[in-house]
């Protein structure tokens, strides 16, 4: 599926809005809470920040970091364009916007390396997630690697990382195989593999790069439009203020109206922040795909733990998107006991105990608003559950 026209808005995705993944806690001050409804579970009780305006940092720090690219420190503000009524009447196309040509331009630099060119397909779907910023409890990488067991996909290509990553922030690491020493580069990899149906499926999975997040996305574009993918899936993972032992909310959204009508998706609303995702996302909707993004909760008291039960409701989210049963995996065993696993880690600390009780009863508790208006703010989060502790510290 291929959209011809462009849904208003900027198409930003977050879907339900960007998370920070185990991402270092700040000073912010407590602010206030949003309730809001979930399929299948109690109220989700989330930060909604004073201001998620778009900001940019002043400072000689600030524009060598916007002059280099760094996104990761600055990052883009997603934001809601309203078309005017005589665009929204003639149907605006969709309008792929090329890079310059020049010497850093797609045209110039081989930022693909393809291992082997697989021939384009019918109906490719894209699925693509990125550890970081949009991973909490590495819940979107984890399904993404399930996903590309599960269909088989085999390696086709990588993404150059020298012009995307900052290796002091992004270190490789050193293999010793057979007494031969190799250094192995955060390198996103490209695989192809088949749905069930004989669908192409291609998976894109990496670390979120630090750097020129736009040529990223035209190399994952051009890449896309090479293999002939319709529609791109991305995955992500959000703290929010959930018990480990309540139903994983798994929301999506997209920004073709068809897809919103047949999933119960809608288009997404989220102003602020974004990561990769968000970015790709509204490349993807600029190029012309059909984009879906699926988000699952991970509660953020155990933010610095896996969740496989979180990995596994995102892959189930997808196999039913895509029409196919999963059937029984090594993650579902995995999932299984993180339930077990957190319940020990709560009972052995009573401040955390008091900690998850306590959003047990807030969110059977709080009233229920509407979902469209979700915000998220996972810093403020874990600045919340930091104030709660040293709040149980004694005198």
């Amino acid at each position: 599926m291929r959209s011809s026209a462009a849904a208003s808005g900027g198409g930003d995705d977050d879907s339900c809005g960007c998370s920070r993944a185990n991402a270092p806690t700040s000073s912010s001050s407590t602010t206030p809470h949003t309730s809001i409804p979930t399929p299948g579970s109690a109220t989700l009780r989330i930060v909604r920040p004073p201001n998620l305006q778009r900001v940019w940092a002043k400072g000689t720090d600030a524009i060598a970091a916007e002059a280099a690219g760094d996104f990761a420190t600055l990052r883009p503000a997603g934001s809601l364009v309203e078309k005017s009524p005589a665009a929204s009447a003639a149907g605006a196309p969709h309008c792929r916007v090329r890079p310059q040509q020049g010497a850093a331009s797609l045209a110039d630099v081989g930022h693909l390396e393809w291992l082997e060119r697989p021939e384009p397909g019918k109906d490719t779907i894209l699925i693509a997630a990125f550890s970081g910023w949009n991973d909490a409890g590495d819940a979107a990488t984890e399904s993404a690697k399930y996903l590309r067991r599960r269909f088989r996909c085999h390696p086709v290509a990588h993404i150059d990382p020298e012009y995307f990553y900052d290796f002091a922030s992004v270190r490789p690491s050193v293999q010793v195989t057979d007494g031969e020493r190799k250094i192995d580069w955060p390198t996103p990899d490209v695989r192809i593999g088949e749905v069930d149906d004989g669908r192409p499926v291609v998976t894109v999975l990496g670390v979120e790069p630090r750097l020129r997040w736009r040529t990223f996305c035209d190399v994952i574009i051009e890449m896309a439009e090479s293999l002939g993918v319709s529609t791109v899936v991305t995955l992500g993972a959000l703290l929010t203020d959930t018990h480990h032992n309540a139903p994983v909310n798994v929301v999506g959204a997209s920004n073709n109206t068809a897809l919103n009508l047949n999933m119960g998706l809608r288009q997404s609303t989220y102003e602020g922040p974004t990561g990769i995702i968000g970015v790709l996302n509204d490349a993807c909707h600029r190029a012309g795909f059909d984009s879906v993004s699926f988000w699952a909760t991970v509660p953020t008291y155990v933010h610095n733990y896996p969740s496989p039960k979180a990995a596994l409701a995102l892959a189930e989210r997808v196999g039913q998107f895509l029409g196919v049963t999963l059937g029984e995996s090594e993650l579902h065993s995995a999932a299984a006991n993180y339930g077990r696993q957190i319940d020990e880690l709560v009972a052995g600390d009573d401040t955390l105990a008091q900690y998850a009780q306590q959003i047990l009863e807030e969110s059977a508790a709080e009233a229920v608003e509407d979902f469209s208006e979700m915000v998220e703010n996972p810093d403020g989060l874990i600045d919340e559950l930091e104030q709660f502790l040293r709040q149980q510290e004694p005198d």
